[in-house]
């Protein structure tokens, strides 16, 4: 018969084991999910995000203190998920201060999230056109151009400021074969065109056949015209 001294040894270890084994298992709990960000509420895709960076990120000119906190509070609103007030706020900026840049590229992030791809490819043409290193600017600039298709100049806007921005020269190298097949394509209608003198020909009436001028004689609209001519 076991004496009463080995009975609460093995009452200890059992509970021992007992109290590792519940914490193995609570230990195995997930965490709870944290809270999605603004732009998970606004929808916008994960890679895309990170083309979405602070508008002061690369301006190369001077900021008065009391506007770059202005602009910096209206990009944490923006990446609240308050893509309007945001846009109100790069307005109002932009009414008081007229050509400030950090102010554009906010209202054209904000346009952005907003899935308006020209208007904001339209409010940033400038900017990069005056100051083309700015690198807020021109990684929108690609992305906007590589959603709309335009593969030659959104891997430009990725090369200029490639020499400071990781992911621009990450996009540029990952994109490059099909910017270059895109630039070849252009490259080989632009000469068809002008080899067939293009321009000579327009459209007529409805219902009106009309014909073009090429490079040995007259010859009627046919399936180059309707692959290659546009408007």
């Amino acid at each position: 018969m076991p004496s009463p001294l080995s009975s609460r040894r093995n009452t200890a270890a059992a509970l021992f084991i007992l109290i590792v084994v519940l914490t193995a298992c609570g230990g195995t709990t997930p965490e709870p999910k944290a809270p999605p960000s603004g732009f998970e509420r606004l929808g916008v895709p994960t890679e895309e995000r990170a083309f979405l960076v602070d508008p002061l990120e690369g301006y190369p000119l001077v900021v008065a203190a009391a506007l770059e906190a202005d602009v910096g509070g209206l990009y944490r609103t923006l990446g609240s998920g308050d893509q309007a007030a945001a846009a109100a706020g790069a307005a109002s900026l932009l009414a008081e201060n007229p050509g400030f840049h950090p102010a554009q590229v906010l209202l054209a992030q904000a346009r952005f999230v907003e899935r308006r791809y020209d208007a904001a490819r339209e409010m940033l043409t400038p900017v990069t056109a005056e100051l083309p290193t700015y690198t807020a600017a021109q990684l929108l600039v690609g992305r906007v151009a590589e959603i709309l298709g335009d593969l030659p100049a959104a891997y430009a806007a990725y090369g200029q400021i490639a020499a400071v921005s990781p992911l621009a020269a990450e996009s540029g190298v990952a994109m490059r074969p099909r910017a270059t097949a895109s630039t070849r394509r252009c490259g080989a209608v632009a000469w068809i065109r002008r080899r067939l003198n293009w321009p000579a020909w327009r459209p007529g009436r409805r219902g009106r056949r009309r014909r073009w001028r090429v490079p040995g004689g007259w010859r009627r609209r046919g399936r180059m015209d309707r692959l290659l001519w546009r408007p």
